[in-house]
């Protein structure tokens, strides 16, 4: 049986002239009730951290229990909900923006590192006491303070900033040497990267379910996924960098089409190629 979700909409829960939406909430376990997830999806990024108990939190057709210090970075569209666990439930707090946010902090700060929401699926951190406590704080802040854009800039600052402090986000390498070495050469050669899967293959020396094993293991992402991941950074770096037509960029960085390019780019970079490229070129010319 499908399941159905609601979509939820940025518009909706900020006011006029507004940037955030903050929300802590409450779910509680009862016991002998049947609890149900409520899913959802939406056309903004948020970030949400469970600052009591535990719950189920279910997304596509996976789940992962979560605990206090957990942090929970949802992409737009990722289809998730959540499960009480006992013996009492759980408490999050929740901070929703708009897309723009979180891009223009990667395009400033995560040109040469990982970028902490890459994944096929929502990415989860875990925090120590302390850095979850300051995000509690930020969580107290933005519930109840009135809208302002250089407030939201700091927190995700700091939030980011933790995130690269945990869990080694900041090394290069990650999984064997042969696997990062492919993905470098692989990612420096625009031919390879038309080529797309098959070349990736070659490069790594192993076999098609090997490679996609290793990837998801040290990436948490599949083969194509990563393919992907790779010719978008390449076509930003080169709508960024040039003029070439829209078109000629998805095409050399092997996408097989225009509609298919502005799906993929829209889902990662969250607007349109042309639209982030004005953008980009206001920001490098400050």
């Amino acid at each position: 049986m499908a399941i159905t979700t609601i979509r939820l909409r940025l518009a909706a829960y900020v006011p006029a002239g507004g940037c955030w939406h903050a929300m802590r909430t409450q779910y509680s376990w009862r016991p002998g009730r049947r609890h149900r997830a409520r899913r959802h999806r939406h056309d903004f990024p948020e970030v949400f951290w469970l600052e009591s108990g535990a719950c189920r939190h279910e997304f596509g057709a996976a789940h992962r229990d979560l605990a206090v210090g957990d942090v929970v970075l949802v992409r737009p569209d990722d289809a998730h909900g959540f499960t009480p666990l006992p013996p009492s439930g759980f408490t999050l707090c929740n901070v929703a923006c708009a897309s723009a946010a979180i891009e223009r902090l990667r395009a400033l700060h995560f040109r040469t590192r990982p970028w902490p929401w890459d994944g096929d699926e929502p990415v989860v951190r875990r925090f120590d006491s302390e850095a979850i406590n300051r995000l509690k704080a930020w969580g107290d802040l933005l519930v109840r303070m009135d809208q302002d854009a250089l407030v939201l800039d700091a927190f995700l600052l700091d939030l980011h900033r933790m995130l690269v402090d945990s869990a080694g986000l900041e090394a290069p390498a990650q999984g064997p040497t042969w696997l990062s070495s492919a993905l470098a050469a692989f990612a420096a050669d625009e031919h390879l990267l038309a080529e797309g899967l098959p070349a990736l293959r070659r490069l790594a020396g192993c076999s098609l379910a090997h490679l996609s094993r290793c990837l998801r293991q040290h990436h948490g992402r599949s083969a194509e996924a990563t393919v992907t991941a790779l010719r978008l950074e390449q076509a930003a770096r080169r709508l960024r960098d040039s003029d070439e037509p829209v078109l000629g960029i998805a095409l050399a960085c092997g996408f097989p089409s225009l509609g298919h390019f502005y799906r993929c780019f829209a889902g990662r970079f969250g607007e349109a190629p042309a639209r982030w490229r004005r953008r980009e070129r206001r920001l490098v010319a400050g």
